[in-house]
């Protein structure tokens, strides 16, 4: 990445805002329950997201968008410095745009990112990672899954994700 895309992805950085549950809540009331204005990504256990998910959520595990993923095989021969590092930034990822559009993301379309509320952190890396690949705007939604499961009466499909359109991330 040079200096400047540095630069570019730092203020982009600076627009991830927390999303109320109320505040998605009535969005989804507004695009039916389906939160159909918001591309919706759940960083949570793929065991967790199979147990309920935000209706079209898609499992998205930051780990997978990286140069090399620790663990397995890679502790024995992969190579510890590009453990989580991001691929994309530092030298042209030719098919980062595709799987990111197969996942029905695009840059102008809005992206809730949903993590477990006391988790590690996952759904600010993958905030971070989407808005430096030039998401123009992603939301953390705030208190995670167990905020919107608290709320009662909000819809939550179960099961693997169900297959959405393809977007158009450049």
């Amino acid at each position: 990445m040079t200096a400047g895309g540095a630069a570019a992805a730092a203020q982009r950085v600076s627009i991830a805002v927390a999303a109320d549950v109320a505040d998605v809540a009535n969005l989804a009331d507004a695009a039916g329950v389906d939160l159909a204005a918001l591309s919706i990504l759940d960083v949570r256990s793929s065991s967790d997201f199979r147990a309920g998910h935000l209706p079209g959520a898609r499992r998205f595990d930051w780990r997978d968008w990286t140069e090399e993923r620790a663990g397995g095989l890679g502790w024995l021969f992969g190579d510890p410095a590009r453990w989580g590092r991001l691929r994309g930034l530092d030298a042209p990822a030719p098919d980062l745009a595709v799987r990111l559009s197969e996942l029905g993301l695009s840059n102008e379309r809005p992206i809730l990112v949903v993590g477990e509320g006391g988790g590690w952190g996952e759904e600010g890396r993958a905030a971070w990672s989407l808005l430096a690949w030039g998401a123009a705007e992603v939301r953390l939604l705030d208190g995670g899954f167990a905020a919107w499961r608290s709320g009662g009466g909000r819809a939550v499909e179960v099961g693997v994700e169900r297959p959405g359109a393809p977007g158009r991330f450049r």
